[in-house]
């Protein structure tokens, strides 16, 4: 009988330490930040893309020391999930990787160079980008358009042409958004958009609500690798997509 009991007490501390959470730093794949074209008025943005090793794992935390003042260091942890399946026994099952991505805000940061360590999988690395003095002391130095979204699919194959869709809503009659006052810039590994957006003066404005999209070239797109799309909106507010493109493999059946 006690030998009965003992092994149900052990079986049932076994069950809550494998179901119990275990939080563990994961590295990073990439971490994008515009190089160049923040000012000390803007909220300066990172984004990060990692592989969560399986769904049996959820995102738990990050954080973003100053090892002095123009340098972070950037870890990120993920935790097991507290569900059947998901215990020592099957850990070794459950295998198909899950990739996550996660824009950070650093704030408005004083003039000058900074860098942002992390660590990837076989490395300790860096990127690095400018902030420079602000000519205003406005928030955004344009009117920019009120885009709250960007979509690209999350891999697209090497392209000459690759496309991303802006969306969102106008809420004044007089305003409007025309494709020619929309750039778009390459900086490495990033593409930042500016999409401008235009007011009529000394009209009667009505708050009327119509759909802002727009169709905008990114333009070729070769090498393989992830970007990320840094799209600025009103406010100083931005939106952010990351994807990845592959080079297709040769199928001799032309499809």
């Amino acid at each position: 009988m006690k030998y009965i009991v003992l092994t149900l007490i052990l079986s049932t501390l076994t069950n809550v330490l494998y179901a119990s959470p275990r939080i563990t730093e994961l590295e990073l794949n990439d971490v994008f930040v515009v190089p160049k074209g923040y000012d000390t008025n803007d909220n300066v943005e990172l984004t990060f893309l990692t592989k969560l090793p399986s769904a049996c794992y959820s995102p738990s935390k990050y954080t973003l020391t100053k090892s002095n003042s123009k340098k972070y260091s950037l870890k990120f942890f993920i935790k097991r999930k507290e569900i059947s399946g998901c215990d020592e026994t099957n850990l070794e099952i459950v295998k198909v990787p899950v990739y996550y991505s996660q824009t950070i805000s650093l704030g408005e940061l004083n003039e000058g160079n900074y860098l942002v360590e992390f660590k990837t999988i076989d490395k300790i690395t860096n990127v690095g980008f400018t902030v420079t003095k602000a000519t205003s002391t406005t928030m955004d130095d344009m009117e920019y358009a009120p885009v709250s979204n960007a979509f690209i699919p999350e891999m697209i194959y090497a392209t000459s042409d690759a496309q991303v869709i802006l969306s969102g809503i106008i809420q004044s009659s007089c305003m409007d958004v025309f494709s020619e006052d929309i750039s778009v810039s390459k900086e490495g590994n990033v593409f930042v958009i500016v999409p401008k957006a235009k007011s009529a003066p000394y009209q009667n404005c009505l708050p009327v609500e119509t759909p802002l999209q727009k169709i905008v070239s990114l333009g070729e797109i070769v090498t393989p690798g992830a970007y990320l799309i840094h799209v600025r909106s009103q406010s100083g507010l931005s939106v952010n997509k990351v994807f990845q493109v592959r080079e297709k493999a040769f199928d001799p059946t032309g499809r």
